[in-house]
């Protein structure tokens, strides 16, 4: 790890991770999650956008889509696509007001069902129980709490990921059974709070696309027919009437697909975003269009930009 940094800082330094960018000609799309936190400061994400804008070009997603679309190669510069997942509040309150500064564009993939529903995505609640879960705990959670400690929560949020929705929603139930007394800190609450239709509106929407991200954020997979039409389509549907123009891109929620989902999602949506780490090309599938994992470290993220999962 030590090496590693010290080859992403020199290559930094020393202009040599945009050299390497620039003989990849390829379109970039980046994958950002919260902003406002410890792992993106909102100082960290607007260094990495100046840095991105001085070198590349940023263009809406749909201009990439286009090009795939009509088989053109990028341009010298390199065209970048920047993509929110998750819908959250902080996007609007951290990021928008650095993108509007820039005159950046971006896409923002958002929940309705939990805008709506004024809910957390299934996963971040958990998470956030586990951390304060109290013994002496009971039943499936006796033995997760004896060696509960931070890295023991994400392989058990993994976990709930793989399950069938029914099980998934039996153990959230036993959770919450397990956490009686919790109450959101206000730290939580700019983390995980979902964005609001307000903010939705006044989002600019020539700059701001918005995208669909299912009704709740389930795992695609996981879930029968009936439900996966009702969050893909209906998704779609509720954003269109809110916002009064065509939704056409689609986010999968923790980028998981199969060809089921796949087979509807390509249906349904101009095109969708995975959470694979990769460059796109003109080539590429665009309903499995891959993605480059945001650092708030600049030496990483432009090492990123020529060797995604580095």
């Amino acid at each position: 790890m030590i090496f590693a940094r010290q080859i992403h800082s020199f290559a930094f330094a020393t202009g040599v991770s945009t050299l390497f960018a620039r003989s990849r000609r390829a379109y970039r799309v980046i994958m950002f999650h919260g902003v406002g936190d410890t792992h993106m400061p909102v100082e960290a994400f607007e260094a990495n956008l100046r840095w991105m804008a001085e070198r590349f070009r940023i263009v809406p997603l749909a201009e990439i889509v286009q090009g795939i679309e009509h088989g053109r190669r990028p341009g010298a510069r390199g065209e970048v696509a920047l993509t929110f997942d998750d819908g959250l509040g902080n996007h609007f309150v951290r990021a928008w007001p650095v993108l509007r500064r820039l005159g950046l564009p971006a896409s923002f993939f958002v929940c309705p069902g939990l805008i709506d529903g004024r809910r957390w995505i299934w996963n971040q609640e958990a998470r956030a129980r586990l951390k304060r879960m109290a013994p002496p705990a009971r039943g499936e959670f006796a033995q997760a709490q004896m060696r509960m400690r931070t890295d023991a929560i994400e392989p058990l949020v993994q976990r709930m990921k793989e399950l069938a929705l029914a099980d998934r929603e039996r153990i959230e139930a036993a959770l919450r059974a397990c956490t009686p007394d919790f109450v959101p800190t206000p730290q939580e609450h700019e983390h995980y709070d979902p964005i609001t239709w307000e903010q939705v509106r006044q989002l600019d929407p020539s700059l701001i696309t918005i995208g669909s991200h299912t009704l709740s954020h389930p795992i695609l997979p996981t879930i029968g027919d009936d439900a996966l039409e009702h969050e893909v389509d209906e998704s779609r549907r509720v954003l269109e009437e809110r916002l009064g123009r065509p939704v056409e891109l689609f986010c999968y929620p923790n980028g998981s697909h199969d060809e089921r989902v796949y087979a509807h999602v390509s249906r349904s949506y101009r095109a969708a975003i995975t959470t694979n780490y990769g460059l796109v090309r003109p080539s590429s599938d665009l309903h499995r269009l891959m993605r480059i994992p945001a650092a708030a470290s600049l030496p990483l993220m432009a090492w990123r930009m020529h060797w995604p999962n580095g």
